[in-house]
């Protein structure tokens, strides 16, 4: 039902290109808490530039009011999604739909259960309650960042009309221990086809 799979990251492309049913995911470390966000997004600029053959600072990237980021006056095509939490950022990107990503570092909450009601289905709110602990809140996590990753995908907030799981394809990724990811791509595609990078600062 939820299926998850191990990324094997790979030494990036010198010019970095999207094939049909491609999505690459690049891993972007965060080392300093003050600057995270700054460094996220300067990574986001570098990458598509790569992509686009393009140099950064020549990008716009438009933030339209509840849809997510998208860039303005180049070839459409890519579509691009950015999430980060406590030391890593993941940035999704496809030529093949439209792509959402979302990363959680593990954190203590006191009841996801509260949380849960408010934004996942039925079915997912019966494991949670089969589940205790540790348990019961690393599957919030999991299923949370699928949730998310549904949402942005199709540029809805996580409290907007939920997206039906049926209408893309969403996959766990396998991170490193007190990570939770995943992603998700629409239209769904049974030939989907992950790259997975590790991005190093300039």
């Amino acid at each position: 039902m939820y299926p998850t799979v191990h990324p094997d990251r790979r030494i990036p492309p010198a010019v970095p290109t999207l094939d049909e049913g491609q999505v690459d995911i690049w891993r972007i470390p965060l080392d300093t808490p003050a600057t995270a966000h700054a460094d996220a997004h300067q990574a986001l600029a570098v990458i598509l530039a790569a992509y686009l053959g393009l140099p950064p600072g020549h990008l716009t990237i438009a933030r339209p009011p509840g849809g997510k980021p998208v860039l303005e006056g180049v070839d459409p095509a890519i579509d691009f999604n950015l999430s980060h939490t406590r030391g890593i950022a993941l940035l999704a990107l496809t030529g093949s739909g439209q792509v959402g990503v979302d990363v959680e570092a593990q954190r203590r909450l006191d009841n996801p259960l509260r949380l849960a009601r408010r934004v996942l289905s039925g079915d997912e709110l019966s494991v949670l309650e089969g589940l205790h602990g540790a348990q019961r809140l690393a599957r919030f996590l999991d299923l949370w960042t699928r949730m998310e990753a549904r949402q942005k995908a199709l540029g809805r907030g996580i409290f907007a009309d939920p997206v039906d799981p049926g209408s893309l394809t969403c996959l766990g990724l396998t991170m490193d221990p007190g990570l939770f990811a995943s992603v998700a791509l629409s239209p769904p595609r049974g030939d989907l086809h992950l790259r997975y990078f590790d991005y190093r600062h300039p």
